[in-house]
């Protein structure tokens, strides 16, 4: 597993990969559960925890939320790795490597939208 995660505070890309440990449920029940173990190992440990929940993951938290059938039988509501450490990533330009670049550009325009609705 390797996580790919913005440092919005010193405005840099971070790479956490091989994590100690990795977590993740499909059933909406164990949830809750699953992100209170992740949050007291990462206190304990001091590791950085990442991973993401899925939409269909709201159910855990209010049965009331309306949400499709997950179509993606095979995907986790809520994956998360314990890391120990992680690279700083240097400045990817353009012309060093394109596809890399590309998605970095993606990835800033979902972040900026993401911030524009935060606020």
């Amino acid at each position: 597993m390797k996580i790919f995660a913005y440092d919005s505070i010193h405005k840099n890309w971070l790479l956490f990969k091989d994590p100690l440990e990795i977590f993740s449920t499909h059933s909406s029940q164990e949830v809750s559960v699953l992100l209170e173990k992740i949050e007291l190992q990462s206190k304990e440990k001091k590791l950085h925890a990442l991973g993401f929940l899925s939409y269909e993951a709201s159910l855990a938290f209010d049965p009331q939320f309306n949400i499709q059938k997950n179509q993606y039988h095979n995907m986790p509501l809520a994956m998360f790795g314990l890391f120990e450490s992680y690279e700083v990533l240097p400045e990817i330009l353009p012309e060093q490597n394109l596809e890399i670049a590309e998605k970095i550009v993606a990835i800033n325009s979902v972040r900026r939208f993401i911030e524009c609705k935060l606020i």
